[in-house]
């Protein structure tokens, strides 16, 4: 199953425009979270900066992936999810 999304006009706000420190930090926060799940399952998004983080509803999201790219690793084995410590070395990516 492979879900597209096009969207066509900026749905939230410009990370340059935060509202807080609080704001900022949670809508990087956000980025980087969904960045690291796309790395665990094999994909590099190669363009995160400030253009490309988005706020919407007091959330951060990371937009403008058509630079990403699935990468291959050396040594699958060596992976483990960052947030629940699962050894993914019985997947091949």
């Amino acid at each position: 199953h492979t879900h597209y999304q096009l969207l066509l006009d900026l749905i939230g706000e410009w990370l340059t425009n935060f509202t807080s420190s609080w704001q900022l930090v949670q809508a990087i926060h956000d980025a980087l979270l969904a960045h690291r799940e796309e790395y665990v399952v094999g994909i590099l998004h190669r363009d995160i900066s400030a253009g490309n983080i988005i706020i919407f509803l007091g959330h951060g999201y990371l937009i403008d992936w058509d630079l990403a790219k699935a990468r291959s690793m050396q040594k699958p084995g060596q992976l483990t999810c960052a947030v629940c410590g699962a050894d993914f070395s019985m997947f091949t990516f």
